[in-house]
């Protein structure tokens, strides 16, 4: 019975169906937008994954292009030290008068009385652009005849400037002889 007289004139059994009903069609409903709402969440994630997926493929072949440049570039380093190198060497060899051509003169003007024990070419120094130094060591009869081959050598004109720095009385073998020292300055390179 309900109030104020009515009379529900259903039979209690879909009484019983429609107070149910009252019941799991809210939760149905709740259900289904849950439902509802995974699907959804499902399908953004897959697409989410196939998306990261790609990423992910593009990601390790730009690694991959990264790695071959990297080694390549490796590759091209040690190919440019070895260049440096081999470009210093030339210069070094480059950098080095041809004393070839000023041996047979010197040899021409020490031979008249003397001998020649050292003979070498360094560059002047710094700020003195191309000039070298010819340092000659030897020895001669006297001391007249290492001033003789000074002179001789500045005669040749190829020397900017010839010095006798030092003559020593030294004792070789049984006989004396005057050891020298000449200092010559070859302007320009010369050689």
């Amino acid at each position: 019975m309900t109030s104020a007289g009515q009379h529900n004139f259903l039979p209690p059994a879909d009484r019983a169906a429609r107070r149910s009903r009252r019941i799991v069609r809210p939760i149905v409903t709740i259900g289904s937008v849950y439902l509802a709402l995974l699907a959804a969440a499902a399908v953004g994630i897959s697409l989410i994954g196939t998306t990261s997926t790609a990423s992910a493929v593009q990601a390790i072949t730009v690694q991959a292009d990264l790695d071959r440049t990297t080694a390549s570039l490796h590759n091209v380093r040690l190919q440019l030290t070895a260049m440096e190198r081999e470009l210093a060497a030339v210069r070094r060899v480059t950098a080095q008068p041809d004393i070839s051509l000023l041996l047979p003169i010197v040899a021409q003007q020490v031979c008249v009385d003397g001998t020649l024990r050292d003979l070498r070419v360094e560059p002047a120094g710094e700020g003195k652009g191309r000039e070298l130094i010819v340092s000659l060591r030897g020895f001669t009869r006297s001391y007249a005849s290492a001033s003789a081959l000074a002179l001789r050598l500045e005669r040749v004109n190829l020397f900017k400037s010839v010095q006798l720095q030092r003559t020593d009385l030294q004792l070789v073998g049984a006989e004396e002889s005057v050891s020298f020292d000449i200092r010559c300055t070859l302007e320009g390179g010369g050689l």
